[in-house]
């Protein structure tokens, strides 16, 4: 059984109730740690970002974040990517700005989880935020994923999808490739313990929030990582499909 990390906000008791059941059904919650430290109130006003850091590093990031955005359904990623790579004129949202203190909590649970994977015994770890759904086929799919990381060996495995990016993928495919390697939301992903590892070995000065700021790490440090988002996204994140209110409104 996979180890599991849980990021969860402890105020919001109810999610915890939620995650429970969505554990229980995934046959994961005897194997599941919940991360709740570093909560929102209880960090230090003294914790920031650097907005020069941030002006530094969103170049490298830049034209993934744009294509992100430009890209429709049905339209070949590669093209739009290369047309966001020749714009140096970013839009106001890529402007730096300090990182608020939920967003310096959820950077904070997802390194403490990312240090957990990477200092376990297991070559692979699956880290939720609390805002995770079912459909039909999550568990089926979810384990169809898992069964198939001893044959892709990803670095990175996204799970539940998110700001409307999807991936092609052959018909039957359960694992698509993606590249240049790609974050989506965070709400739910696989990461090796190798890669976790690297990662925590880059995370710090904190800089973006958490999806970027992985990205900038992808990106800039381990532009070779290997990366897949699951086919046919077995978990949904609730905060985006407006199935939970996220802690950001």
């Amino acid at each position: 059984m996979i180890p599991t990390y849980l990021i969860h906000y402890t105020p919001l008791k109810e999610r915890l109730v939620h995650m429970q059941d969505v554990l229980f059904k995934l046959d994961l919650i005897s194997n599941t740690c919940v991360i709740h430290c570093f909560d929102a109130p209880d960090l230090s006003i003294d914790l920031q970002n650097s907005l020069e850091l941030w002006s530094s590093r969103i170049p490298s990031i830049a034209p993934i974040l744009l294509a992100n955005v430009l890209c429709p359904t049905g339209v070949n990623y590669d093209t739009v990517l290369d047309y966001s790579s020749k714009l140096r004129d970013y839009p106001s949202w890529m402007s730096p700005r300090p990182l608020n203190n939920g967003e310096i909590s959820v950077l904070l649970k997802h390194f403490t989880a990312l240090s957990h994977v990477a200092h376990g015994t297991e070559p692979f770890g699956l880290i939720l935020e609390d805002d995770i759904f079912l459909n039909s086929s999550s568990y089926s799919s979810l384990y169809s994923c898992l069964a198939s990381l001893s044959e892709y060996n990803p670095d990175y495995l996204d799970l539940a999808g998110g700001a409307g990016l999807t991936v092609p993928g052959s018909p039957g495919d359960v694992l698509s490739p993606v590249n240049p390697s790609r974050t989506r939301t965070n709400a739910a992903y696989v990461v090796s313990a190798s890669f976790a590892k690297k990662i925590c070995n880059s995370f710090f000065p904190l800089c973006f929030p958490i999806d970027w700021h992985l990205q900038y790490i992808m990106s800039h440090n381990y532009p070779a990582s290997s990366c897949f988002w699951a086919s046919n996204n077995p978990l949904i994140h609730g905060s985006m499909h407006n199935l939970v209110k996220s802690w950001r409104d």
